[in-house]
Formats: structure tokens, C-alpha cells, sequence
């Protein structure tokens, strides 16, 4: 199921003239990891973008090594 699919399989409720959008906590779950891949997908784009500024050159974007971070992180 992607996104999409959770959001036309949506159900829609009025509760005292107020309206809901009820979803299954699978399709929540989708649907939160397909917008959590998009924020991954904008970041990636922009950081990207900003080594191409300097030419491919990691050091100079403000990029870490891996082997300087990998104890932190791991």
C-alpha cells in the first residue's frame, strides 16, 4: 500500500457538525513512513545540491567522515 492508497482508502465521519478523518493504524503507519521518506528525499536533494556548489568536494561542503563519526553514531 503506498501513500496515496491510505489516502483514498480514507474514512470520513462528522462528530456534533465537526468532521473526521478516521484511518486504520496500519495505513497511519503507511502513510507516516511515506511522508518520513519524502522529508528523507528533500534532505538528500539539498545536501546534494550543496556538494555540487563545491564541486564534489566533500571536505569543503562541511561534510564528516565516516570514520570520524562512526563511534558516535553506532
Amino acid at each position: 500500500m503506498t501513500g496515496l492508497d491510505v489516502l483514498q482508502s480514507a474514512q470520513f465521519i462528522d462528530v456534533h457538525g465537526k468532521q473526521f478523518v478516521v484511518l486504520g493504524a496500519d495505513e497511519w503507519e503507511v502513510l507516516m513512513n511515506w511522508l518520513e521518506d519524502l522529508e528523507d528525499l528533500k534532505i538528500a536533494q539539498l545536501a546534494l545540491s550543496h556538494l555540487k556548489k563545491f564541486q564534489q568536494n566533500r571536505s569543503a561542503a562541511g561534510w564528516l567522515k565516516w570514520s570520524d563519526v562512526e563511534s558516535e553514531l553506532v
